[in-house]
């Protein structure tokens, strides 16, 4: 069985971008010597993606820009500085993979992102996996999303399990697939997933 984990708000808490989105915003006004407005001209032009919570996406905006030293520094720090972004995070990576668990992290975030989060949290070695919209040139609510992932490392559907809190993108289309799921809304957490785990 291969587990598949979601990134944002499942291995990570997204308030990691909102905490770094001003500083990141402040440093490429200084570093471009523009305005506010010329930034969102930019952003307009570009068409840079736009998050739930309606603000710029600042990672695919530093990398429209050029700017992806300057995101990952800001971002490198933010995981630094919380060491618990999902408490049991590490835990269950750690706990799989001392079961000689495979262990895969998809993800709409760019691939360094969740590379990033490895290191910092030192779980490089318990990953097998890291598959992100940037690999895919699609999202997980994207049925060409789950398609490259299977046909990328020839996984069968069936032999995997996506772990997640997005009902749309960990349940409802990789099930499309054949994928199996463990939705972490209904009241579960991350770690009773290893009450599961053979």
């Amino acid at each position: 069985m291969l587990y598949l984990f979601d990134f944002d708000g499942t291995l990570i808490s997204p308030r990691i971008y909102t905490e770094t989105r001003e500083d990141i915003i402040d440093d490429i006004l200084k570093e471009k010597q523009w305005t506010s407005d010329e930034l969102i001209r930019f952003i307009k032009k570009k068409n840079v993606k736009i998050n739930r919570d309606r603000k710029v996406d600042t990672g695919e905006l530093c990398k429209a820009l050029g700017l992806e030293k300057l995101y990952y520094k800001h971002l490198e720090a933010a995981l630094k500085r919380h060491k618990a972004t999902n408490p049991t995070a590490t835990v269950v990576l750690k706990a799989l993979a001392a079961k000689g668990k495979k262990i895969g992290i998809v993800s709409n975030a760019l691939h360094e992102t969740v590379a990033l989060f490895t290191r910092v949290y030192k779980v490089e070695q318990a990953v097998n996996i890291i598959f992100c919209k940037d690999d895919a040139a699609a999202e997980k609510w994207q049925r060409a999303y789950w398609e490259k992932l299977i046909a990328m490392y020839d996984l069968p559907p069936k032999d995997c399990i996506i772990i997640g809190d997005s009902w749309e993108e960990d349940v409802v289309m990789p099930a499309k697939l054949g994928f199996q799921s463990f939705f972490l809304k209904e009241g579960k957490k991350l770690s009773d997933l290893l009450k599961f785990v053979p």
